[in-house]
């Protein structure tokens, strides 16, 4: 709910300087994956995030994203060494840079929500089966 209301209250099309800052820690988010650094991929992640929703404006919701940032940090560190995970988080923020090059709203804010499904999913298969085991 926090995640698309932020993205909801970005104005698009977004400055130029967002989005080259985008491009640059999305260029590191890369570099980190392709050295499989994975403190790395992590923080240029984060970084990635909060810049994108600090531009929302409201620094008391941006507060409350980073953390429940934190504190799902356990669901999402396991993606952050999958290649398949980092595949399609590094294609979902290119095309939120896309996207805030435009005027759409909702579809950035649905971009941002299913961005964390992958994550989501996983983590719940996941424990999911360990309760099963037990």
């Amino acid at each position: 709910m926090l995640t698309r209301q932020a993205a909801l209250m970005i104005a698009l099309p977004a400055p130029l300087e967002l989005i080259e800052q985008l491009i640059e820690l999305q260029r590191l988010y890369c570099a980190k994956a392709d050295a499989q650094d994975l403190r790395g991929i992590h923080e240029a992640n984060d970084a990635f995030h909060v810049a994108l929703f600090s531009a929302c404006g409201n620094p008391y919701l941006v507060r409350s994203l980073q953390d429940y940032m934190n504190l799902t940090l356990p669901m999402r560190a396991k993606n952050l060494a999958d290649k398949a995970g980092l595949a399609l988080g590094s294609r979902q923020h290119e095309i939120m840079i896309e996207l805030l090059r435009g005027s759409d709203n909702w579809a950035l804010a649905q971009l941002c929500v299913e961005h964390m499904q992958y994550s989501k999913s996983d983590y719940l298969t996941r424990i999911g089966k360990d309760e099963r085991e037990n």
